[in-house]
This record gives structure tokens, sequence and C-alpha cells, in this order.
């Protein structure tokens, strides 16, 4: 059974991280650098299989990702080796050559492709095609979705038009009274000098 499995760059940033099995917040981040630290440091020339605690940690690196799965100690090596490349080759049809920056904008796509063919630990597909066939968009799909986006988008312009008029409506509104203020003052400081020369008038 795969326990989690971690996607991590040179420098330890987790870009993904899916957990099997339950861990506290603090356990997980222990265990995200203790597995970067394993990876990291190994040799090339050793095998992609290593012992973690009472489990193994099967890895592959590819380009600046290492990506690692934890699975039972008693577990197919080679099989989950397969299934993280597996992975790899799905991503990179999806994204066209995957990087690191594709799983950072789109992470909320890499888990729904995960959770194509990985389910509560099991390798439920190795297949690449069936997971494509059910994540790829259908015509009438495309279609819902650009209806959707055309409406959101005439919406938003209505939205800003409207509020373009109260601000709008708001400044001339605040323009008028500060000059009904500035010709109240005015008629107040004449009051007061004509008020002050009928006053000097009288002495």
């Amino acid at each position: 059974m795969i326990r989690f499995i971690l996607l991590q760059n040179r420098q330890g940033k987790t870009r993904l991280a899916k957990y099997y099995v339950p861990l506290e917040e603090s356990e997980k981040h222990k265990v995200e650098y203790e597995v970067h630290r394993l990876v990291v440091n190994r040799d090339p020339k050793f095998t992609n299989f290593v012992e973690f605690r009472t489990h193994k940690v099967i890895y592959r690196r590819y380009a600046g990702l290492f990506f690692s799965l934890c699975v039972d100690i008693t577990d197919n090596e080679l099989a989950y080796l397969e299934c993280i490349h597996l992975f790899v080759e799905i991503l990179d049809h999806f994204f066209s050559n995957v990087c690191e920056l594709d799983l950072v904008f789109n992470f909320h796509k890499v888990y729904l492709i995960l959770d194509e063919f990985i389910l509560a630990g099991k390798l439920q597909e190795t297949s690449k095609k069936a997971p494509q066939n059910q994540l790829e968009p259908s015509a009438a799909d495309i279609r819902l979705y650009e209806d959707h986006v055309y409406q959101v988008k005439v919406q938003s312009l209505i939205d800003m038009e409207m509020s373009l008029r109260t601000s709008k409506t708001k400044l001339l509104a605040g323009i008028d009274l500060i000059r009904r203020l500035k010709v109240s003052a005015l008629e107040i400081e004449n009051e007061n000098k004509l008020k002050s020369k009928r006053s000097s008038a009288k002495w």
C-alpha cells in the first residue's frame, strides 16, 4: 500500500503531498523533511529504493523534481517505480513537457490526475490512456465552459460599468457639496466683514 506521495524540488519545497494514512501536520512536515534529505543526498549510483523507518521509499528524479512514494516494506519496488513514470507521462500529456511551474499553478489538476489512477493508496489503473480519456474534456464540455466564461466576462463588464457610474455619481455629489460649502463659507465671511464694518461705523 502507498502511504504517501511527495513531489519535491532540490531545495526541499514540497510541490505535491498526498497522504493515504492519517498523520498530524507536524508529523507531515517532519516526514517531508526527512524524505527530502534521504533522496537528495543519495548517490545516483545507488538504487531508487531506500528504507524509511518501518517502510521504504521509492523515488525517481526528473530534472529538478523528486517523485517519492512511501510503501509497505513487502511491496514490489519495480511496480511502484513504473507507477511514478506513468504519473509523469500523464502529466506530460496534459501539460506538454511538465515542469515545476505547472505543478505550482495547476496543483488542483495534478491532484485530479493522481486520483484517477491511485485510490486509497492502491494503484487502480496501469494504462496511460484510461486516465487521459477520463480527464479529456468533450466538445460539449468545452462549449459549456466557453459559454460560462463569456457570461462571467459580460457580467463583470456590467458590474464594472455600474460601479463606475456609482463612483462618478458619488464624485459629482462630492464636488457639488464642496462647492456649496465654499459658497457658504464665502457668504459667512462676507457677512462677518459687513458686520465688522457696521460696528466700526458706529464707533
